[in-house]
């Protein structure tokens, strides 16, 4: 039985839907445009191309990484753009391993010449209902980088995280 006018919602916190959404030839310019807006201000992406996104385990029994959606521009910075729906332990750490892959994957391969010119990379982590451990809970959006403890200066450009709690749960003083 359909019920008329009845509005029908995809979830895109579910991994199949947001490679519906973001993750497909035809949708190239939905993950482009989304993309420039978050990193309005650092940069400004023409084209992307989508990259591999399963890094198998370097030894036998370690766990394949694999990715939500990974793609490059035409000046090679890499974008790895994560849904997470649930609460993770360690979630900070699979972000640095997530992003040591990429990186680690721009070496070429018996090349002894290569200079380690890293091409930048930045890691972007849709947050469902979670909040970052230790964050500020007046704060959605977390730009993250490498800085200087003593003096807040950035230490490195080319390597970024950004977390977006997408439903920030409420603090318990909010339902009073």
């Amino acid at each position: 039985m359909t019920i008329p006018n009845q509005i029908t919602f995809i979830n895109p916190f579910i991994d199949v839907m947001f490679k519906k959404i973001f993750a497909s030839e035809t949708s190239k310019e939905v993950l482009r445009a989304f993309l420039n807006e978050v990193l309005k201000g650092k940069r400004h992406i023409e084209s992307i191309a989508y990259g591999k996104n399963e890094y198998p385990g370097d030894i036998k029994d370690e766990a394949k990484a694999v990715f939500d959606i990974v793609c490059t521009d035409p000046f090679g910075a890499t974008f790895l753009v994560e849904v997470q729906s649930l609460e993770q332990n360690n979630f900070k750490e699979r972000l640095l391993y997530y992003a040591s892959r990429l990186i680690s994957d721009q070496a070429p391969k018996g090349d002894k010449s290569w200079k380690y010119n890293i091409k930048e990379v930045y890691v972007i982590a849709l947050m469902e209902d979670f909040c970052l451990p230790d964050s500020n809970p007046d704060l959605y959006l977390h730009d993250i980088c490498l800085c200087n403890r003593y003096t807040g200066e950035v230490f490195y450009e080319k390597l970024d995280f950004i977390c977006i709690e997408m439903l920030k749960p409420r603090r318990a003083h909010e339902y009073i």
